[in-house]
């Protein structure tokens, strides 16, 4: 005879109405943001909301925001990308394509050819809204290819 299922227990946030939520939302990214700032980080404004986010998401918060915020808050962070962009990066880039897309695409057929479904999850993080390499992509190799000092 089986275990008899363990009882649900409710996750923190999981019962916050919305707008505590995004409250904390914004107070965390806001705090984390600040330290990280504080200590220089790299990327503190985008690594503070991003870990809140995380912490919030991963203890039952449950929030959405409507299409054309994301869309626009997308669009901020590929142009704030884009202007660190230098022909020192394009030129590594031109030079490495093959080894950039084989990075992309990897994840995708290893998925398929697994039998899993979760191609999806690897193209959030390969492209963005208008099918370009995403941010996260261009941002590693940006990091990965700028000279040191």
């Amino acid at each position: 005879m089986p275990p008899p299922p363990k009882p649900h227990r409710a996750a923190l946030f999981e019962a916050m109405p919305w707008g505590g939520q995004l409250g904390l939302l914004l107070a965390g990214s806001l705090l984390l943001a600040a330290l990280f700032a504080l200590v220089h980080l790299p990327a503190a404004l985008l690594l503070g909301p991003m870990i809140a986010g995380i912490i919030l998401g991963s203890n039952g918060a449950r929030l959405s925001l409507p299409r054309r915020a994301v869309f626009a808050s997308q669009t901020i962070v590929g142009c704030l990308i884009a202007r660190s962009i230098t022909g020192d990066i394009v030129h590594a880039f031109l030079r490495d394509w093959p080894l950039l897309l084989a990075t992309v695409l990897t994840p995708n057929y290893t998925d398929t050819l697994g039998g899993k479904n979760a191609s999806a999850t690897y193209s959030v993080v390969a492209y963005d809204a208008a099918g370009n390499t995403s941010t996260p992509a261009v941002a590693t190799y940006a990091a990965a290819a700028a000279p040191a000092g």
